[in-house]
């Protein structure tokens, strides 16, 4: 049993991340640290100058007879430095737990900064996997304040240090009993302490994904998103029960090893009683024997309750550098997950040409922890001034290889170069710059009309109202923006207060001006008219082909309206290119191309005939 123990705690300490966790803090604010030491340790040499300047006027107030003019000058004398200490203690006090709360916001301000920081760098196979989205949950639930949370604990373990070696020197004068006697009764609390913080940790790592999944149909019953299907359907009980049988089995859990926690507390809660009492024992048998000064009872009687403070708050403290260290494990796991883009040290510049080609060569690709190719010998190109299209059926893989050409993945075998380089060559941040992306699941951002538009080019150094309003007339979104009551000051949506909502055509027309106010000098629409009219979907293309200069496009759909506009179609079947060339030669070949748009070719060729 006891080895069984001592394997525990020597498994519990080597998790311990003690010195990275000080660095991290001492990097971020390495003087204010300082500080808060140096008030933690002025706090306490108070304290017990309070208490000795206290014990010295109690032993005048006993030695001296009524009435001398010495007697009263002494007492004097004592008071005003005994309440001087009191005054500076309290002084001191009060700074230090200032400085301690200045310290610790700054810091986990700035943590929590870093968390989203790395977040936003990390490359998006993370966000295709589950395991990540565990790590992220805890990363985000232990917040910025966990790590400095593990060094006040520290702080807190080294002010009980030097509070109770402090009273010990004065507690050890008067019976050297009394202190081991105090340690040996609350060492099984702090044991008790440990052990259920290992437990409620371990209960939190098991239950992270039912949490998740909990949070998850949360989301469904209160997102606006999915309000308008949860009612139509009669969803909302349904979704509200699967939520509250989750959380009620998790906090069934939780109060389970609380109740366990609450009788091993009780339990030495009461063998720590007794310890305080068998100290009185010998105090007062000191006090009989003539051992101890009035002062030294007196101050005894105000130290001893203090000790017993003391050393659990030493215990406590200790706790919490454990009990933290546990969730601060997960932030630096978070940091330690590296892009699995490789950035290149010296990238090569963009090329400046205007007439420069987007070119896939030999591309196959499949997902990280996968064995099935999404895409195999993939080739096409995308040229200045040219609208390029590419279609095939559900799972085809075309939404992969857009995530591939906007570098959001790289090829498993295979190459895309831009002018005949490598993008691999290139700063990740710069290539991206290159490509402007409508995603058929486009983000419907709740800011003003002109911030949705002028987020497609937010290093732009000034965003000029011409360009923002350009942008928006070539995508269609002018029409409806100017119509509503603060323009393109107007706030999006209804999340916030003053929104406006808008239809999911008019949200589609903000995306795609997001992506034409872009300097990109390619475009890519991904099913950018699924929401449109035809009258719609016919001025967009109509404004693409007038509006395209020197940029080359690449649209997505489902649409044969849309495609025929085209000037080359590359057709995708099970990862694979079967078909390519424009689309009057398409349409009269055998194949995916004429089996997808099969009633829409003989319905034009009726209309022609």
């Amino acid at each position: 049993m006891l080895k069984s123990k001592l394997k525990y705690y020597k498994d519990a300490t080597s998790k311990l991340q003690i010195g990275r966790t000080l660095k991290l803090v001492w990097e971020i604010e390495p003087y204010k640290t300082i500080w808060v030491v140096f008030s933690i340790i002025l706090s306490n040499g108070m304290l017990f100058l309070s208490l000795y300047t206290m014990k010295l006027l109690i032993d005048v107030v006993s030695s001296h007879q009524l009435g001398s003019l010495e007697y009263g000058t002494l007492v004097i004398r004592h008071v005003l430095i005994a309440g001087g200490a009191a005054v500076l203690h309290a002084m001191s006090n009060s700074l230090s737990a200032y400085i301690s709360e200045l310290q610790s916001t700054i810091v986990s301000e700035k943590i929590d900064d870093m968390i989203h920081q790395h977040t936003v760098k990390l490359d998006m196979a993370y966000y295709e996997d589950p395991e990540y989205f565990n790590t992220l949950k805890l990363a985000k639930e232990a917040g910025g304040g966990r790590p400095n949370a593990v060094i006040m604990g520290l702080l807190d373990v080294l002010s009980g240090v030097l509070k109770i070696v402090a009273a010990s020197v004065v507690i050890f004068t008067i019976d050297w009993r009394l202190l081991p006697i105090l340690v040996l009764f609350i060492l099984p609390m702090f044991i008790v302490r440990i052990h259920f913080s290992r437990k409620y940790n371990a209960l939190r790592i098991r239950n992270t994904p039912t949490e998740r999944l909990a949070s998850y149909f949360s989301h469904l019953i209160t997102s606006e998103i999915s309000a308008r299907e949860i009612r139509s359907y009669n969803l909302g009980e349904y979704f509200k029960k699967k939520y509250f049988d989750i959380r009620t089995d998790l906090i069934g859990e939780r109060l389970k090893i609380s109740l366990q926690r609450t009788k091993a507390e009780s339990g030495f809660n009461a063998i720590a009683s007794l310890g305080f009492f068998t100290c009185i024992y010998f105090i007062a048998r000191g006090a009989i024997d003539g051992r101890v000064s009035p002062g030294d009872i007196a101050i005894f009687l105000v130290i001893f309750p203090m000790i017993f403070g003391y050393l659990r708050e030493m215990t406590s403290g200790i706790t919490a550098v454990y009990s933290n260290n546990l969730y601060v494990k997960y932030i630096f796991e978070l940091f330690d997950l590296k892009s699995s883009l490789h950035e290149i040290a010296s990238p090569q510049a963009i090329p400046g040409s205007p007439h420069v080609k987007l070119k896939v060569d030999d591309l196959s690709f499949r997902y990280p922890h996968a064995d099935k190719l999404i895409l195999n010998g993939i080739s096409l190109e995308i040229s200045p001034g040219k609208i390029v299209a590419l279609v095939g059926l559900n799972g085809s893989g075309k939404s992969t290889l857009i995530k591939l050409l906007a570098r959001l993945y790289d090829p498993t075998e295979g190459t895309i170069r831009l002018d005949g380089l490598d993008i691999r060559n290139f700063s990740i941040a710069d290539y991206r710059k290159q490509v402007s992306i409508v995603f058929q699941d486009f983000y419907k951002y709740n800011t003003t009309a002109n911030e949705n538009i002028f987020l497609g080019d937010i290093d732009r150094k000034e965003h000029l109202q011409t360009d923002i309003e350009s942008a928006a007339k070539q995508a269609g979104a002018h029409d409806f923006i100017k119509d509503l009551e603060l323009r393109y000051q107007t706030m999006m949506g209804r999340v916030f207060e003053g929104g406006h909502e808008i239809s999911i055509g008019q949200w589609q027309k903000l995306a795609t001006a997001r992506a034409f106010y872009s300097p990109a000098k390619f475009l890519i629409l991904d099913e950018a008219t699924s929401a449109l009219d035809a009258q719609s979907e016919y001025k967009l293309f109509d404004m693409l082909k007038a509006n395209l200069g020197n940029r080359g496009a690449l649209i997505i759909s489902h649409r044969y309206s849309t495609i025929k506009h085209a000037d080359y179609v590359y057709v995708l079947s099970e990862g694979r290119i079967v078909q390519q060339g424009s689309p009057e030669m398409l349409s009269g070949l055998k194949g995916v191309y004429a089996d997808l748009f099969k009633t829409d070719i003989l319905q034009e060729r009726d209309n022609i005939i």
